[in-house]
């Protein structure tokens, strides 16, 4: 799902890891906070969010120096839970999955990689402009956020 979509979205970068992310500037220059790593191919440096958070399954950056791009990265540990437990399925096949009555449906989202997907998709300035607006699912919503 990942191969096929990065280059696809405009002005979007994907990653299945950190490591595009450098230890140091090329011009030898170090890290201006601990955890940060150097995005070579746009020219900032970046907090390694997978490195620094076991929770985090992806992360989106959309910095404020390069108004004109998006860059979303997906944690490896993460990615290898997904498709081991082969919760890879689509949106179109996660809408006929039966869902107990009283789950919350963030843990359905979390599950799932299209879910995660669409949440990083709700952090990009590239489809809802300056307005960002993140997509969870608590206590109250996506209507009431309970199946």
């Amino acid at each position: 799902m990942i191969t096929a979509m990065s280059g696809t979205i405009p002005n979007t970068d994907t990653h299945c890891d950190e490591a595009f992310l450098l230890s140091e500037a090329p011009d030898g220059t170090k890290p201006p906070s601990r955890g940060s790593g150097f995005d070579a191919n746009h020219q900032i440096w970046l907090l390694k969010e997978c490195t620094n958070n076991a929770r985090v399954k992806a992360w989106t950056s959309n910095p404020a120096s390069r108004e004109d791009i998006t860059i979303i990265t997906f944690c490896p540990s993460y990615l290898t839970t997904w498709t081991q437990a082969q919760n890879t399925q689509t949106l179109q096949q996660l809408q006929s999955t039966t869902v107990p009555q009283g789950t919350s449906l963030q843990s359905v989202v979390d599950r799932y990689l299209a879910g995660t997907l669409i949440h990083e998709f709700t952090h990009m300035r590239s489809i809802f402009g300056n307005e960002l607006k993140a997509l969870y699912l608590s206590n109250n919503n996506w209507f009431t956020g309970i199946a």
